[in-house]
């Protein structure tokens, strides 16, 4: 058995991706073949590509009709209070208010709607994942150094414009990342470690292994090996972002020519994986199977009526 407790290196981080991915493999082609219905990209004619090829909306409209009825519900936080008392009681309130907003606020800070996204993901795919909390340290705002040249009514102006932002200022982010990116033991509802893979621009992944490195004044150093992009700075580069409870590591995974080098690891400072997951509750776990398979639980919604929707086309 893993220790998750223990640092992680390159070749266990890589072993972990490959079971999961594995793991996954069935429901991702179960996801990647509803996407083609739902994007009206799929092959209408397929022993007959010269026929039209024109396709209806209907399966688009199945999963947006089916998200739209069900987005009708209001986010609910609940916390227990730690006695029967009644300050406790009021407590608890108030602490419910405050994540409430919180979480409010930072689902602005995303350009899709997170939890907006989450449920269409759970219609579509019969699963969902949530990524959070995740503290944007780069996004605080910055104190204004005086500036002698300037006269005061700047420099009060941009003082000003600082409080402002620090009071408005939610390091709190919460995210709905495509299912299929990050990868969690299917059979935990606390899942001891995943295994996130994100692709950006190597300009943007320079900046953040510089900032690992020289994170300023007040902040933990981290011993990061900065990611240098040469001539290419909108080249794509895949990384993978590896949690356990204890630990954090990223590392490149080699698909990019790379060398899949692991370019930092730190102390996990919240003490929990930060990715929650779960199924809608449909689909059931065939007879025959030997060992659970997530395919048969995150069947996506429109798997079962493929062909009748291919048919359909085809008679329009």
């Amino acid at each position: 058995m893993p220790h998750y407790d223990e640092k992680p290196t390159a070749e266990s981080i890589e072993d972990c991706r490959l079971y999961l991915k594995n793991a996954w493999s069935g429901a991702h082609a179960l996801w990647a073949e509803a996407d083609s219905f739902y994007a009206r990209s799929y092959t209408l004619w397929p022993k007959h590509p010269q026929r039209p090829d024109y396709k209806p909306a209907t399966p688009t409209n199945i999963v947006d009709r089916s998200s739209d009825a069900q987005l009708t519900f209001d986010m609910r936080v609940h916390r227990d209070p730690r006695s029967s008392s009644v300050q406790e009681q009021e407590r608890s309130d108030k602490i419910e208010r405050a994540i409430y907003a919180i979480l409010e606020d930072s689902s602005l800070y995303e350009p899709t709607l997170p939890f907006n996204q989450a449920w269409r993901h759970l219609v579509h795919y019969r699963y969902t994942v949530l990524e959070g909390p995740i503290v944007a340290w780069g996004a605080r705002p910055v104190e204004p150094k005086h500036a002698p040249a300037e006269d005061e009514e700047t420099n009060d102006g941009r003082r000003a414009i600082f409080q402002a932002q620090l009071q408005n200022w939610n390091p709190i982010r919460i995210r709905a990342p495509h299912p299929s990116n990050v990868l969690m033991d299917p059979e935990e509802k606390q899942p001891p470690y995943a295994v996130k893979v994100v692709t950006m621009p190597a300009w943007k992944l320079h900046d953040l292994t510089k900032n690992k490195a020289n994170p300023g004044p007040g902040r933990r150093r981290t011993n990061a090996v900065v990611y240098e992009y040469g001539d290419k700075p909108y080249s794509n580069v895949t990384i993978l972002d590896y949690w356990t409870k204890d630990w954090h590591s990223v590392k490149l995974t080699g698909m990019d020519g790379g060398g899949g080098d692991i370019l930092w690891t730190e102390r996990n400072p919240w003490g929990f994986v930060p990715f929650c997951h779960a199924f809608a509750g449909s689909g059931l776990q065939l007879t025959n199977a030997q060992t659970f398979d997530p395919r048969y639980f995150a069947m996506p919604l429109l798997s079962p009526i493929m062909d009748s929707l291919r048919m359909q086309a085809q008679h329009t």
